[in-house]
């Protein structure tokens, strides 16, 4: 499996199969401390062949200077053996939105937001999160 999309946005749905990414590249945020941050990581899986069989997959983030988790989602599936065709072609695509608006944020500072994939790491995203102050009116960045 190939990792072809991995970007922090504002939202990431699925329709009919397809990723749909709202304010792709947030790579700073500004939102009072502690928080639960209004963010999904968008994330698209291309299955090549050979993919067949259980796989795990993770989305992990952790503060950057201590390490500390903030919060993992982790889920299984599994790509059928029948699932084959007679091309070198790509086999589909696995949208994956993540919502990271669960994990809580104890302080600002730099995160790290990874994607695992039978523990492997796919990619690593940072985050700059910052405490909000009165001048900060929208709180989000992709500088």
């Amino acid at each position: 499996m190939r990792l072809t999309v991995s970007t922090i946005c504002d939202s990431a749905t699925v329709r009919e199969g397809l990723l749909h990414i709202l304010g792709a590249g947030i790579t700073t945020v500004s939102s009072p401390i502690p928080a639960h941050l209004p963010l999904e990581l968008a994330v698209m899986l291309q299955i090549e062949h050979g993919d067949a069989g259980p796989h795990t997959i993770s989305v992990v983030m952790r503060n950057e200077e201590t390490e500390d988790k903030v919060g993992e989602l982790r889920a299984e599936f599994e790509i059928p053996k029948e699932v084959t065709i007679e091309t070198d072609l790509p086999l589909g695509n696995i949208p994956l939105p993540t919502p990271l608006r669960d994990f809580r944020v104890p302080k600002a500072g730099r995160y790290i937001c990874q994607v695992i994939l039978d523990g492997q790491i796919l990619d690593t995203r940072y985050l700059l999160v910052r405490e909000q102050d009165e001048k900060s009116a929208n709180g989000k960045s992709g500088k």
